[in-house]
């Protein structure tokens, strides 16, 4: 399980860093590059306070890439900061508790955040290509569709 949270993490390092970079954004491609290397240097010393640094560090990078205009990396970039967060937790949870098979779990909890990562990649994508100018109430009424629409998903997957 390790192997995949840490890919995550250099998967979700590498992408907003090189996007920074081709964008001249350099400063902010070196930062990103030292959380993801502080990220992956501590696995040794697995916290989860480390992962939610990292999280904030990334989407904080993703904000500054939707702000140049890559709104569909930034989404990906979100997209795999949450992904690499989630599955660093797992990983140390399933270290710190007995389970009887780790890798059925494992199998089911990447199945699930696959879908649902896949479904918040989508819409941010989405969200990020069409541009619609819409006023309060219409956002609202887009968030609660969002919303049922994401826990029916859910529902269906559990």
């Amino acid at each position: 399980m390790r192997t995949w949270a840490d890919r995550a993490a250099v998967a979700a390092t590498l992408l907003p860093a090189v996007a920074l970079a081709a964008r001249g954004l350099w400063p902010a491609a070196l930062a990103v590059m030292a959380v993801g290397a502080v990220w992956l240097a501590l696995r040794a010393r697995p916290a989860l306070w480390i992962a939610d640094i990292a999280l904030g560090a990334l989407v904080l990078a993703a904000a500054l890439l939707a702000r140049t205009g890559a709104g569909v990396l930034a989404a990906a970039a979100i997209t795999l900061a949450i992904v690499a967060w989630d599955l660093w937790r797992l990983a140390i949870t399933l270290a710190a508790v007995e389970v009887r098979d780790p890798a059925l779990l494992t199998r089911g909890h990447v199945r699930r955040l696959a879908i649902v990562a896949g479904v918040g990649f989508g819409a941010a994508g989405f969200a990020s290509v069409l541009r619609v100018g819409m006023g309060l109430p219409q956002a609202l009424l887009a968030l609660l569709l969002f919303v049922i629409g994401l826990l029916a998903i859910i529902a269906r997957v559990r």
